[in-house]
C-alpha cells in the first residue's frame, strides 16, 4: 500500500484521505458529542501509540475503524438512529454500519473483502481484549486508542503513551 497524505489533528499525524473525511463526518452525523469526541480520542491515541509498535498496518483501515468503531452504541446515538437493532451487540451493529459505510463510500478496488473485514473485525471486538490483541496490526491498533481512552497512559502496557501525550489529545480534540 502507498503512503498516504497525512494531516496534523491535535499534534497527532493522521492519514487525510477523502474516504476518512466522510467517516468522520459521518462519525459526527451518528453520534452525540460524548460518543464523537470519544472516538476521535480513540483515533489520534491510537495513532500515538500504534506508530511506535505498529508501523507497517494499514493506516486508512485503522483510521475509518476507530472513527466509526461506536456507531452501534446506544447511549451514544441519536434518537433517530438506524443503525441499531433489537437483536444483536452494539459491536456487532457498529460493525456491519462500518462495513455498509465502506461499501458505499469506498471504491471495490480499493476495499475488497480483506480490508472490508479488518474494519469488521476492529469494531465488532474492540471490547474483548483477549481476542482483539491477538489479531492483525490493524484491528489491535484500533483498540489501543479505544483502551487508552478509557483506561489512561498507566494501563498502556510499555509506557507507550505519555501523560503529556494522552492530556494533550484530550485537550485539542475538545476543538475538532
Amino acid at each position: 500500500m502507498s503512503a498516504l497524505p497525512t494531516r496534523m489533528l491535535a499534534d497527532v499525524a493522521v492519514p487525510d484521505t477523502p474516504l476518512i473525511t466522510k467517516a468522520i463526518d459521518f462519525a459526527r452525523n451518528h453520534s452525540i458529542d460524548s460518543t464523537y469526541n470519544h472516538v476521535l480520542r480513540s483515533l489520534l491515541l491510537g495513532f500515538i501509540i500504534a506508530d511506535k509498535v505498529l508501523p507497517a498496518r494499514d493506516r486508512e483501515a485503522h483510521a475509518i475503524a476507530a472513527l466509526l468503531h461506536d456507531l452501534g452504541f446506544p447511549i451514544g446515538h441519536p434518537p433517530e438512529s438506524t443503525i441499531i437493532s433489537k437483536d444483536k451487540r452494539f459491536e456487532i451493529d457498529g460493525a456491519h454500519a462500518a462495513r455498509e459505510f465502506l461499501r458505499r463510500e469506498g471504491t471495490s478496488e480499493e476495499w475488497d473483502e480483506h480490508r472490508l473485514q479488518l474494519v469488521w473485525d476492529a469494531v465488532a471486538l474492540h471490547t474483548i481484549g483477549s481476542i482483539v490483541f491477538e489479531k492483525e496490526p490493524e484491528v489491535q491498533a484500533c483498540s489501543y486508542g479505544i483502551w487508552a481512552d478509557f483506561q489512561g497512559p498507566d494501563r498502556v502496557k510499555r509506557g507507550l503513551l505519555s501523560w503529556e501525550e494522552y492530556n494533550a489529545v484530550a485537550k485539542a480534540s475538545q476543538g475538532i
